[in-house]
């Protein structure tokens, strides 16, 4: 029974925040881990197309031809501009290879 002046004690919402609030910094904290440790995943098929087309302005800019996966860091140096058109499915690069 109950007497009288007695209260049930109320439970401390002090305890939920501070669980709340650990289990955020768990999450951000997790998230943080994967963001840093994550390597990017190059698209083969994209490099592919870049190679391809750093080849046939590296020709352009030098007149030396080579092929794309000959290409090394000096190459690239080279390259100062470079543009990738789209025409019809077939990109600018494409038609140069065919001629050459």
């Amino acid at each position: 029974m109950k007497k009288q002046g007695e209260t049930r004690k109320q439970p401390s919402h002090k305890k939920y925040l501070i669980a709340a609030f650990l289990i955020l910094l768990l999450i951000i904290a997790s998230l943080v881990f994967i963001i840093l440790t994550q390597k990017p995943q190059f698209d083969p098929a994209s490099e592919l197309i870049i190679r391809n087309a750093a080849a046939y302005h590296f020709y352009m800019k030098t007149n030396i031809q080579k092929e794309p996966d000959n290409l090394n860091n000096a190459d690239f140096a080279k390259i100062t501009e470079m543009s990738l058109v789209h025409t019809n499915g077939n990109s600018a690069y494409n038609s140069w290879r065919d001629r050459n």
